[in-house]
């Protein structure tokens, strides 16, 4: 999101136009919040039925014998945490994920900000017309 000091015509806008300006900046922020939520969301699904499909594969693993590997559930739990710290896809999600979070924060942070000088610029517009 830009901020509205990056934008050149910015200091050129009346009270109004600003208000307009902040109110569709505000949108914008919005709407990647959104997406990136529904991305964040998306992902935390694909690590949980990876997870859950590496949990399955280790309790199905039996030996020669047709016993199972992992007898006790420490057993299979700490070989369930192993196999996941390196499961390429779900390193690579994770590391999505961290970025995604990130990037629905500073979208909504961006948006309060927007929606916060959208207010000011009402409260100054009201105030001048009553004066």
């Amino acid at each position: 999101m830009k901020n509205a000091r990056q934008d050149q015509n910015y200091f050129d806008m009346t009270e109004p136009q600003r208000a307009v300006y902040h109110a569709n900046e505000r949108k914008e922020c919005a709407k990647a919040a959104l997406n990136a939520n529904t991305i964040v969301a998306e992902l935390n699904r694909t690590i949980s039925r990876r997870e859950s499909a590496i949990m399955a594969d280790v309790c199905a693993e039996q030996n020669g014998d047709g016993k199972p590997v992992y007898s006790n559930d420490a057993a299979r739990k700490a070989e369930r945490d192993r196999r996941i710290e390196s499961d390429a896809v779900i390193v690579a999600a994770r590391e999505e994920l961290e970025k995604k979070q990130l990037l629905a924060q500073e979208a909504s942070i961006d948006a309060a900000y927007h929606t916060d000088m959208l207010r000011i610029y009402c409260a100054f517009a009201q105030s001048t017309e009553v004066a």
